[in-house]
């Protein structure tokens, strides 16, 4: 039995999961089992990782019909042996001493969570995703994204997953991820975080333009944040409500109707968002723990205002 479990799914990424899997097998902490779900890859994944499961027993490797990537991780729960669980998607990496640092955290402070810090890359660039590192409560700061953290950089104690009967959503093709974690947080009593940026997360896009969410995503993220008002175990905080509906909700209405402004596209697209969330949009906005996030996301709301009266009846 393994102290920890990678879980690692995978769908037709032949091209990067090697240095995927070889960050894990390079860690400075070894006692570790890589469970590896093969999501109905067509590619040659198996192919390539065929030395490699013949060289290290601490590989795992289990094939399954396409059903997405919430379904993969799902199976790689239930199969997994270790304490704790860490997820790795299949084109990001760690640290080498991320295992080590992690655990030694989880251990010395008997947490049932640890985060980390990321860094972001592309082909060109790389670099470190500002965050905040708390040792208490975060999930309202992880729901405003004052405290930014990608999948591959959890700690968790199994237990806690399955005590709690905790999944991943399957057939959700967005927000599924957030949501797990969100659960996760909810149900957490001691977590904490390492200082410091042990795991590596792929942008395909330019990371100039992380901040730019496609506007197809709008009804995608209203919906899951109903998904999440509507689950009363997390929302039973009333600070967590409002940080969710009065600042997340409206943040990711406001930011790409905005951008959309900014170059002069899609105004009658931009109109018909407005018209559907005009009561999310124009509602007061207010975040308690950051008064210059409350401030800029009001300036792009009132940006909106101007836009909106000046077309509204054109």
């Amino acid at each position: 039995m393994a102290t920890i479990s990678i879980i690692i799914p995978s769908y037709n990424r032949a091209h990067t999961i090697v240095k995927t899997v070889n960050s894990v097998l390079n860690q400075t902490f070894i006692d570790f089992e890589i469970i590896l779900v093969d999501d109905g890859s067509n590619d040659n994944t198996e192919e390539i990782l065929s030395e490699m499961l013949e060289t290290d027993s601490r590989i795992k490797y289990f094939y399954q019909e396409n059903a997405g990537v919430s379904a993969a991780r799902n199976h790689g729960i239930s199969l997994s042996d270790g304490e704790y669980i860490c997820f790795l998607d299949s084109d990001d990496y760690y640290e080498d001493n991320f295992l080590e640092k992690m655990y030694d955290k989880v251990i010395n402070h008997r947490l049932e969570v640890c985060y980390c810090g990321f860094r972001e890359f592309n082909k060109t660039i790389i670099r470190k995703k500002k965050t905040k590192f708390l040792n208490r409560d975060f999930l309202s700061e992880y729901i405003a994204g004052i405290v930014a953290i990608t999948t591959s950089s959890f700690m968790i104690k199994k237990e806690l997953i399955t005590n709690n009967r905790i999944t991943f959503l399957e057939n959700v093709s967005w927000g599924e991820d957030f949501e797990f974690f969100c659960k996760v947080l909810a149900f957490a009593n001691k977590v904490g975080s390492v200082a410091d940026y042990l795991t590596n997360y792929r942008r395909d896009a330019d990371i100039d333009q992380l901040s730019v969410f496609s506007l197809n995503k709008i009804n995608e993220d209203y919906e899951f944040i109903m998904r999440l008002k509507g689950n009363h175990f997390i929302t039973k905080d009333k600070e967590i409500e409002s940080v969710l509906i009065n600042y997340r909700l409206p943040g990711r209405i406001i930011y790409p109707l905005v951008k959309e402004i900014n170059n002069n596209k899609e105004t009658d697209t931009v109109l018909n968002y407005l018209k559907q969330y005009e009561e999310h949009i124009f509602k007061p906005i207010f975040l308690k723990m950051s008064i210059l996030r409350t401030i800029k996301l009001n300036i792009y709301k009132h940006k909106l205002k101007k836009f909106y009266k000046k077309h509204k009846y054109e």
